[in-house]
Order: C-alpha cells, then sequence, then structure tokens
C-alpha cells in the first residue's frame, strides 16, 4: 500500500502536469540572478471595471456613514448679526450614474464617478446678536446633484504584498439645494446662501477624507488575503512562494503582478539550480484574469520533493489489481525473473518506487510530456517481515497528462492525470545473480500504468492540489486551462462576494440594500452572489 510519501509525489505529480518545460540545468547559476517571475497574474480591463463596481458600491454606502462635522458661526445680515449652528449633519443617500477607470502607467488607477447625487439632513438653529433677539431652530434637506468624486492611486509592493495608497482624492459639489423647515422659513432664504456655501465646504471636506480612508482599507482587506506561501497538502515542509517580485505593472488595458512561483524544502531552502523563462505579456483572451505558470515553477516543485526524500511510493500485493494475473508472490516470477522463485519459493514480494533524479517536465501545445528517471526496487518479505533487495531496474518514465482548475473549501487548485506513455529500463543492481530483463518489460510497464499510474491519479482527484493565489471573496467562473511554449495559462471570469473578502459583515444591512446593484457579470452553471 502507498505510504504517505505517495501522497507527496502525487501531488507533484499534479502541478508538474500544470507547467510546460524544456529546462536546461544551469547548476552554476544562482537562481538569486534570475530576474523572470515563476508566476505571473493578468487582469484586464474587464476585471478591472468588475473590481470597481464592487469597491464602490461598497464605499457608496460605507461613505453615508461619514461623520460631517457640525457648524457654527456668525455673520452681518440685513436682520443684523446672526449666530447659527448646524447640526447632526448626516448623508441619507448617495448615487452615481456612471464611473470610469483609467489606469496610470506603471503605478496605478483613477476612478472617476460621474453625476453623484445624495441627499443630506440637518437640524439649524439660529439667534440674532441683538434686539429684539429673534431665535428660531428646524431641520434641513440638501440635494447633491451632477457632482464629481474622483480617485487617484498607487500600487506598490510591500514585502511581497500588493498595497494600496490614495494619492490623490476629492470631491467636487457642482449644484447643491438646500431646503429649510421651520416656523418662520420665508426669512430663511436669508440664510441659504450662507449655509450652502458651509454646507457644502464641509461634505466635500468630509466626504474626500473618508474616501481616501474607505478606498485604502477596503482595497487592502482584500490584498492583504492573498495569499504569499503556502504549504503543499499536508507537508509542512514543502512552500511555494507567491511573494511578488517586482511592484505591480499598469498598462492601457491590463494590470500585472509577477510572483516569485518558486517552491522551496524549508529544512534546506537552497534555490533550484536554473532559472525561470520569460513570461508572455499578455495572453489573448476573453476572460477576465489569467494566472500565467512558468515552466520553472513545477521544476522548483520536482527539485524541492525530490530533495527532501519525499518522491518515493511502495507497492504491496494489495495494491495490485484482483483481476491481475500476476501478484507480488515469487511464484509468479518463473518466466519474468527465474533465479527469483528458486531461490526464495512462495514469499511475498514488495516493490519501492523512487525518482532517482529530478523529474523534468516538456511541452508541446498539444499538452504535457512527463520524464522521470526511476528507480524499481524489487524486494522479498522473509517471513520474519525483513525485506530483502534482490534486484534494482534503472528507468526512465515518460507520461503525458492534462491539467484543470477544481474548487475545494472554495478555493480554486490546479490539479490533473497522467496517462502513461512508455518507458525505458535496464538491470541496474542484482543480488540474486543476472537474468534478462526483458522478460520482465510486460511486468513492469504493467506496475506502472496499472498499478502506479492509478493510484496516483485517485489521488490527484481525491486531493486539492495546489491552490492558485486568489484573495478571499474571489470565486473564478468557468476557468479553462491552455498549454503554451514554455508555460501554462489558466483563463477565467471571476465574481466576489463580499462577505468572505471582508468588506461587509454577514449580518450587516448592506446585504439586503436594493440600492446596491454592482455590475456583476452574469456567468452559466454559477450562483452570482448579490454584492451586498
Amino acid at each position: 500500500m502507498f505510504i504517505t510519501r505517495a501522497l507527496i509525489f502525487a501531488q507533484l505529480l499534479l502541478f508538474v502536469l500544470g507547467a510546460p518545460i524544456t529546462i536546461s540545468d544551469t547548476s552554476s547559476t544562482s537562481s538569486g540572478d534570475n530576474d523572470n517571475p515563476g508566476f505571473k497574474t493578468i487582469v484586464s480591463d474587464k476585471a478591472l471595471n468588475y473590481f470597481k463596481d464592487v469597491a464602490l458600491t461598497v464605499m457608496l454606502h460605507r461613505l453615508k456613514d461619514v461623520d460631517v462635522p457640525d457648524i457654527s458661526g456668525s455673520a452681518d445680515t440685513k436682520m443684523g448679526a446672526m449666530t447659527y449652528n448646524l447640526e447632526n449633519i448626516v448623508i441619507t443617500h448617495l448615487g452615481m450614474t456612471s464611473s470610469t477607470i483609467d489606469t496610470i502607467a506603471g503605478q496605478g488607477l483613477t476612478v472617476r464617478l460621474v453625476n453623484v447625487s445624495g441627499d443630506v439632513n440637518m437640524t439649524w438653529t439660529y439667534a440674532q446678536a441683538d434686539w429684539p433677539h429673534f431665535k428660531d431652530q428646524g431641520t434641513a434637506v440638501i440635494h447633491i446633484k451632477d457632482s464629481l468624486i474622483y480617485i487617484e492611486t498607487q500600487v506598490l509592493s510591500a514585502h511581497g504584498a500588493p498595497a494600496l495608497s490614495v494619492t490623490k482624492s476629492g470631491v467636487s459639489i457642482t449644484n447643491l439645494f438646500l431646503q429649510l423647515e421651520g416656523k418662520a422659513s420665508w426669512l430663511y432664504n436669508l440664510f441659504i446662501d450662507l449655509f450652502s456655501t458651509e454646507i457644502k465646504s464641509s461634505i466635500e471636506i468630509a466626504l474626500a477624507e473618508a474616501l481616501q480612508d474607505s478606498t485604502s482599507d477596503g482595497v487592502n482587506t482584500v490584498l492583504a488575503s492573498l495569499p504569499l506561501q503556502q504549504t503543499i497538502g499536508d507537508n509542512s515542509d514543502i512552500v511555494v512562494d507567491y511573494r511578488l517580485v517586482n511592484n505591480p505593472q499598469f498598462f492601457k488595458d491590463y494590470a500585472t503582478m509577477e510572483h516569485k512561483g518558486e517552491f522551496y524544502y524549508v529544512p534546506n531552502s537552497r534555490e533550484a539550480p536554473f532559472v525561470a523563462s520569460p513570461l508572455p505579456d499578455t495572453i489573448p483572451t476573453k476572460e477576465m484574469v489569467q494566472f500565467v505558470i512558468s515552466d520553472y515553477m513545477p521544476n522548483t516543485a520536482g527539485y524541492s520533493f525530490w530533495k527532501s526524500g519525499g518522491l518515493r511510493v511502495t507497492v504491496q500485493d494489495k495494491d495490485v489489481p484482483d483481476d491481475s494475473p500476476i501478484r507480488l508472490n515469487t511464484t509468479y516470477f518463473d518466466q519474468l525473473i527465474p533465479p527469483l522463485p528458486i531461490l526464495y519459493p512462495n514469499l511475498m514480494m514488495e516493490l519501492g518506487v523512487s525518482a532517482s533524479q529530478t523529474p523534468v517536465l516538456f511541452f508541446q501545445e498539444s499538452g504535457a510530456q512527463l520524464q522521470v528517471a526511476t528507480l524499481l526496487d524489487i524486494f522479498v518479505i522473509f517471513e520474519n517481515g525483513t525485506l530483502f533487495k534482490a534486484a534494482t531496474l534503472d528507468m526512465m518514465v515518460f507520461c503525458i497528462g492534462s491539467a484543470s482548475v477544481q474548487t475545494s473549501d472554495g478555493v480554486p487548485t490546479l490539479q490533473g492525470q497522467l496517462q502513461f506513455l512508455n518507458l525505458t529500463f535496464a538491470l541496474e543492481y542484482t543480488a540474486i545473480g543476472p537474468f534478462d530483463v526483458t522478460n520482465a518489460e510486460q511486468f513492469v510497464n504493467f506496475v506502472i500504468s496499472q498499478v502506479v499510474l492509478p493510484q496516483i491519479n485517485g489521488m490527484l482527484s481525491a486531493n486539492s492540489g495546489f491552490p492558485l493565489p486568489v484573495p478571499a471573496g474571489l470565486h473564478l467562473v468557468d476557468p479553462m486551462v491552455q498549454f503554451g511554449p514554455r508555460f501554462l495559462v489558466v483563463s477565467s471570469d471571476v465574481v466576489i462576494d463580499p462577505v468572505e473578502a471582508g468588506l461587509i459583515s454577514e449580518s450587516s444591512e448592506e446585504r439586503d440594500d436594493n440600492n446596491l446593484h454592482p455590475s456583476t457579470p452574469k456567468y452559466p452553471n454559477k450562483q452570482i452572489i448579490k454584492v451586498l
């Protein structure tokens, strides 16, 4: 039966399937000199607009809670000197008719909200300074129309994580209508111009300040959940590094993030002795995001697992299919390995399959081709349970494979399946005397194709695979896998769950606010979660 390390082997092969490569050993070159990323995220203009709509929907709702400071002062009027107080200023509604998002080359994004409208409630009091000391109080409703909000941002890498800061923001209220209510409202027209100027300025300043905080806090909450390092399965000794290698880049119609994209064996974090090839700048596709995996990444996985000693599986008779004509008992090997049943009659056997070198994946447009230098150890099990190594075959195993993206516990993961192609082998070691290995060819092919690979493929299907680095709340919709020269690309549309993203709380009234409807794309076979 496969030991625990069989799962590690399966996970390696899963990832190797997902990345095409023609690898050259550059042992004399340090990976530290490698400027190319092993993994790249490409965000299209379509995705940027969708993210903008979701973010603005949340932000506009949050701005309703902006604390506009009370206003007090004095002024000379036709009725003499007056003191006034404007209090309990509350924004009850904010909306817009359109918005735009533009990239700032090499820096970040500019977002504009056009034709912003809103309503503000407040209470007011005034008092005449001199006789006859008129005074009154009431309420007011302010209607904001045809206004503009703009935000300019910068996105940089902070210790390998993307971080957004607002470099400029502003609110320009074009039209403001003030309606006063009180006992003698005809008098209050005298104060409308005064109140309007004070209110307009106060609201603009309060919204601009809140805009910066809401934008940076909201976006950075999402960005902070982007995984930078992840362990693989239950093996905490193998880590994949998704940290950014430079600042995110912004172009006319898309943005990119370049990640290290390298596996490490934690107890001995020596980098792999080869470098990454350049990845394409863009991938022609209509989908919203693309994850591009370099040939470098799966080979660092193979190197790390191989260095950890994890690329070994054990096969016992219970792992052999019931309908197999061959059992792992020396009795069945009289034609395959003649000395074996003669020297050790009717004893159970065990096989050890291990990679003798770092697995290497070669790629062409039709799919992945895996090449693994393998040792097949043939053991006899004595009655006391002791293992005796009778022979070792040195093999080169060739497989082809496919890759797909599945969701495990809400996380998109890269998974794959292997298909046996062929193998070559020779006798590496024998403790039972010479024998003709060609007689064992059918048996060796059977073990690899009918015993080892089905077990591995079962694990590939049953386990979560390798998680893609996406922030919390982001879900892929109908992802597609495509092979290209020296890379694999996962292209997908996306949707965001704002609760999972940490933008709102599960119990928040925002989820039931009918005014909050970002332009969420509609996709078949996917339940779109209402964004607030």
